[in-house]
């Protein structure tokens, strides 16, 4: 139980676990995750007509749906192989190995 101060007491313990995950850990950056995850297996430039550009950036830039998709598509896969897990349905993530560690 916490008393909220001009509300009264609440019971429960969905507070106490959003408070221990905001307070003891750091949320998941999907977008750098990603972006980290896309330059590891595109690393360097790509020349369009006489402008280079970062392949990665330019895959950002050209087509943001596709990216956005495939962003989509890897946070998926990490969460279906319990890398990260979301307990406010997919708002936001955490590594999984850092809430085993907090046991």
């Amino acid at each position: 139980m916490r008393l909220l101060p001009g509300v009264g007491c609440e019971y429960g313990t969905e507070w106490i676990i959003q408070y221990i995950l905001e307070t003891e850990l750091t949320p998941v950056n999907t977008d750098e995750v990603f972006e980290e995850y896309t330059r590891e297996i595109y690393d360097g430039n790509t020349t369009i007509g006489f402008i280079t550009y970062d392949t990665v950036s330019a895959m950002k830039e050209l087509d943001p749906t596709c990216w956005a998709l495939a962003q989509s598509e890897y946070v998926e896969q990490l969460e279906s192989d319990e890398e990260i897990m979301s307990p406010d349905n997919g708002n936001t993530y955490y590594w999984s190995r850092d809430l085993e560690a907090l046991g």
